[in-house]
């Protein structure tokens, strides 16, 4: 063990923790629901603006993947017919 995960795991005694010893139970469907709605609170959800442009960003980027693949593809389907005829 390196001097700085013994340093670590004096200071936090769960890191490196292989999972031994005290173990936790399976959430009940309740509590597991009341779980998600309050990180679901937590999330910054995006505005219609943002939306828009963040869609128009990956459009655009998939479009531009696709047309340099797509070029690639031309090129080297080209050259092997040139060189196997």
């Amino acid at each position: 063990m390196s001097r700085e995960s013994e340093r670590r795991s004096e200071q936090d005694p769960g890191v490196g923790d292989t999972g031994e010893g005290e173990q936790r139970g399976r959430t009940g469907p309740a509590q597991f629901v009341g779980e998600v709605r309050s990180e679901l609170k937590r999330v910054h959800w995006a505005n219609r603006r943002e939306l828009v442009s963040y869609s128009l960003v990956v459009i655009v980027a998939v479009v531009a993947m696709t047309a340099y693949i797509s070029g690639v593809d031309a090129v080297f389907s080209r050259l092997v017919f040139a060189v196997f005829g």
